[in-house]
């Protein structure tokens, strides 16, 4: 009785197994969601505060478990090629410390967005935005960030 009670813990475990293998897309390790897939953020310049210029994968690498803290009354620049349809961050915990603005090729501030206090936000960008800067108010963990190109 034991060993066929083995077996099939086994087999379970062989099954259940499966499909993680086949969302492992990426070969590395990383569980990449069908929302990564058209981003372009690998085309873009980010420019981290002071002291995290080398800690820009944290936001980029695929892993909902990285993060990179911004303390307050600092900020990330994200520098476009060319004109772009939204940006999608991921936060590690809500948080209304931030503010979204937009920049056109002049450096002329044309959208400001307030935070929005959810761990998944999405800005639409404006068609004229070259660089997007995001302020913080308070300390805030950004664990993802990606650029999507105007569909």
């Amino acid at each position: 009785m034991k060993k066929s009670y083995r077996i099939v813990v086994f087999l379970a475990a062989v099954l259940l197994a499966l499909p993680m293998r086949a969302a492992l897309a990426s070969g590395d390790g990383r569980i990449l969601p069908d929302a990564a897939e058209g981003a372009v953020t690998d085309q873009c310049t980010i420019l981290m505060p002071e002291g995290l210029e080398d800690k820009a994968y944290r936001i980029t690498d695929g892993f909902v478990e990285s993060y990179q803290k911004f303390r307050h009354k600092t900020a990330l620049r994200v520098e476009l090629p060319d004109a772009m349809g939204g940006l999608f961050l991921q936060l590690s915990a809500p948080s209304e410390g931030y503010t979204v603005e937009q920049y056109d090729a002049a450096d002329n501030l044309i959208v400001s967005d307030y935070a929005q206090s959810y761990l998944n936000c999405y800005y639409p960008l404006d068609i004229r935005t070259r660089s997007i800067r995001i302020g913080m108010s308070e300390t805030v963990s950004v664990s993802e960030l990606r650029i999507y190109p105007v569909l």
